[in-house]
């Protein structure tokens, strides 16, 4: 895709864009009318705000959007953040600014010092968010769109599988909160993703009839990141083996567990909404809801990259004579003192149980 004679990926400072403005000329007909169709719903509805930032990498899937919620009518914030992957990176924030520009948006962009390797996908998505949070605390919004769409919901929950975490497998909700810590601030972002139900091929249909333009991301073949293997290889097999309808049965399997999460959920919001858990009333609980509400519990205290085992190990600090100190991903711990369990950030400290 792409070329000089063609709407597609832009190669290199000085291309010519061929769409002018992204707003004239636009036709609605057709498919591609739904993904406009699915934001404006949004907006109705109240569901996705009007005023949000939106993440925009300077890919297919993230210039679509901002195309999509202008002409749904909406005026986000474009945000970008260079990960500084390459030299092709360094272009990126001089692509998305301009985009911007024609669009009449607000621009702000921020840079990795120093660059995560590439396979610290973790790491890199940390930066990627700690620099969301900083936008919104400067802008006063903490609503961040992303362009998510059912093919990243698919592999995601594929990823959620493989790696057998306390998830349960359900991909990703269309609205979800993350806890942020920037400059020694927690900041609550309000993520939305209203594409979720879109496909990619819907996305690519769009983009080709509205003549956007995009950078193609070379990372998105590197198979030194699982997800592009679970895209160009597990993906493909399955659809070979069991039709060509598995990624839309895998779509509504992971929506009727994310139901199943919800009521779940529902039922542990009273203990997640404490900041100490009593020891007393969890030895109380039977084994499944002990595990659930420790899960519940966490995620509310802001614990990110929690596995089933992390789980089971603070769920073990509930017995007699249990470990008095659980260490936590992302420099967390989990202790017990005067028969209640509580979160701690920080370095480590001697641990007792008094």
């Amino acid at each position: 895709m792409g070329g000089p004679e063609s709407p597609g990926s832009w190669q290199a400072p000085g291309h010519k864009y061929l769409c002018g403005s992204l707003l004239e000329g636009c036709d609605f007909m057709g498919d591609s009318a739904r993904l406009v169709l699915v934001l404006r719903e949004a907006l109705e509805k109240g569901s996705l705000p009007v005023s949000a930032m939106v993440g925009v990498s300077g890919g297919i899937d993230s210039c679509t959007l901002v195309h999509a919620l202008v002409a749904a009518g909406s005026r986000p914030v474009v945000t970008h953040y260079d990960h500084g992957w390459g030299p092709a990176a360094a272009e990126d924030p001089a692509f998305v600014g301009e985009l911007a520009a024609r669009l009449g948006l607000q621009f702000r962009s921020g840079a990795a010092h120093p660059a995560p390797a590439r396979q610290r996908e973790d790491e890199a998505r940390r930066q990627r968010y700690a620099f969301f949070a900083q936008q919104a605390v400067e802008l006063g919004c903490e609503d961040l769109v992303l362009a998510h769409h059912a093919d990243d919901q698919v592999e995601t929950l594929l990823l959620q599988m493989l790696r057998g975490g306390g998830s349960g497998a359900v991909g990703m909700r269309e609205t979800s909160t993350m806890r942020v810590t920037t400059d020694g601030r927690e900041v609550v972002l309000r993520v939305h993703r209203p594409w979720l139900g879109v496909w990619r091929r819907e996305i690519e249909a769009y983009a080709q009839l509205q003549r956007i333009d995009w950078k193609e991301d070379a990372t998105n073949l590197d198979g030194a990141h699982l997800r592009n293997r679970l895209r160009h290889d597990l993906v493909p097999l399955l659809e070979a083996i069991g039709g060509p309808h598995v990624r839309g049965k895998l779509l509504d399997f992971a929506a009727t567990r994310r139901d199943e999460q919800e009521w779940l959920d529902a039922i542990c919001k009273p203990w997640a909404m404490c900041e100490k858990l009593s020891v007393k009333d969890l030895r109380a609980q039977p084994e499944f809801a002990l595990r659930r509400i420790i899960w519940a519990w966490l995620l509310a205290r802001g614990v990110a990259g929690l596995r089933r085992r992390h789980v089971e190990e603070v769920a073990a600090m509930v017995a007699v004579g249990g470990p008095a100190k659980v260490n936590l991903p992302g420099d967390k711990h989990v202790r017990r003192r005067m028969r209640e369990l509580f979160v701690e950030n920080g370095p480590e400290k001697a641990a007792s149980d008094k």
